[in-house]
């Protein structure tokens, strides 16, 4: 029986790849062998999964990723290959190391799947994208887009994050399903809606995370409301946009926050907000609907399917910032209709618990 499991994820950062490949690999780690290899910085003082992680520093990555977008640049594909070779075979040492079985390759790696399905014959490699089709495909990989498509097709399944997905990706790899995320935290607690704070949580950075919306909402809110902002990134490039929109004194900026702080976070506020331009999932949206909270988001992929084309939340069309203002006051002037929404949270919510999906990437695995 196949039980030797190898993760491989892009960097080490605090992101929503990051967590939902620890969330699986721990919860898989109970019955099999699972381990962890990741191409950017395996120390992560915020990161602390219970199997073993394997990798390289930051430097090497930046020198791979900067290398190869150069040779996309040039259209020096065989060079390229090459390169990406050399790279695979990293992570190939690593699992001959582990004797792994099956190897799991999230997002922008998985361009190196068709070298890896090379140098690993016998092993199943599944392909697990975690943003949106049209976000792969319309040029957020820019050089190697053509290199991670023949990535997708070479890999022995797929796993994205939507139906909507589904369609798009099963144009290139047949064998593709859905599987959701999971929530990636324990929590027993609610929101008891009763704070002038809403929340906001993500890494802070344009255009796909929409902190220019973020900035410009937290301008038109009503005097007495703030918004609480856990996440790091571009701070410089937020307060700009707070400058722009006199919002400075709207938003409470908590930095880089887990643990019982995160949790905080979520129970010390009343509504949930997105800005997101595009988004795979939406792992934030699920964390905050566990905390009971409505939720107010753009319209995109991951937050349309995360709240069920709007029958577990508010989806306003994507950058339309007017009628989120209005949306969000409605919450505002109507606690009966912030807890009718928690209700819409909690229900929903129970389709990404961890017991549920661990089970379905089981059946994909084995």
């Amino acid at each position: 029986m196949k039980n030797n499991i190898l993760f491989v994820v892009p960097s080490w950062s605090l992101g929503g790849t990051e967590k939902v490949n620890i969330a699986i690999a721990n919860k898989l780690s109970e019955k099999y062998r699972v381990a962890i290899f990741t191409l950017s910085a395996p120390q992560n003082e915020y990161l602390q999964p219970k199997c073993s992680v394997y990798g390289q520093n930051n430097l090497s990555f930046k020198i791979f990723t900067g290398f190869s977008g150069l040779l996309g640049l040039l259209h020096l594909d065989l060079f390229n290959r090459l390169w990406m070779a050399r790279e695979a075979k990293k992570i190939t040492k690593c699992s001959q190391k582990l004797k792994s079985d099956v190897i799991i390759v999230s997002s922008g790696s998985i361009y190196l799947i068709p070298f890896l399905k090379k140098q690993n014959p016998t092993k199943k490699i599944i392909a697990w994208c975690h943003f949106s089709a049209d976000t792969y495909l319309n040029g957020y990989l820019r050089y190697t887009t053509k290199f991670w498509i023949q990535g997708l097709a070479a890999a022995d399944s797929v796993v994205c994050l939507t139906p909507e997905d589904k369609i798009k990706f099963s144009e290139i790899n047949r064998n593709t399903i859905v599987i959701n995320n999971p929530l990636t935290f324990n929590n027993d607690q609610i929101s008891s809606l009763d704070s002038k704070v809403i929340s906001w949580t993500g890494r802070i950075s344009n255009p796909q995370k929409g902190i220019d919306y973020l900035a410009e909402i937290a301008g038109k809110l009503p005097k007495d409301w703030k918004i609480s902002i856990a996440g790091d990134g571009d701070i410089e490039l937020l307060q700009e946009y707070l400058e722009k929109f006199d919002a400075k004194d709207k938003v409470i900026l908590r930095g880089t926050i887990v643990g019982e702080e995160l949790k905080e976070h979520y129970l010390e506020s009343s509504i949930y907000l997105m800005t997101s331009r595009f988004e795979g999932f939406g792992l934030v949206l699920v964390e905050a609907m566990s905390f009971g909270l409505p939720i107010v988001a753009f319209e995109q992929t991951g937050s349309t399917y995360v709240l069920g084309s709007g029958k577990f939340g508010s989806l306003i069309e994507n950058g339309n910032v007017d009628e989120m203002v209005e949306e969000i006051n409605s919450l505002i002037n109507s606690f009966e209709k912030r807890k009718l929404y928690q209700e819409k949270s909690l229900n929903r919510v129970e389709t990404f618990s961890i017991n549920r999906v661990a089970k379905e990437w089981e059946r994909q695995i084995f």
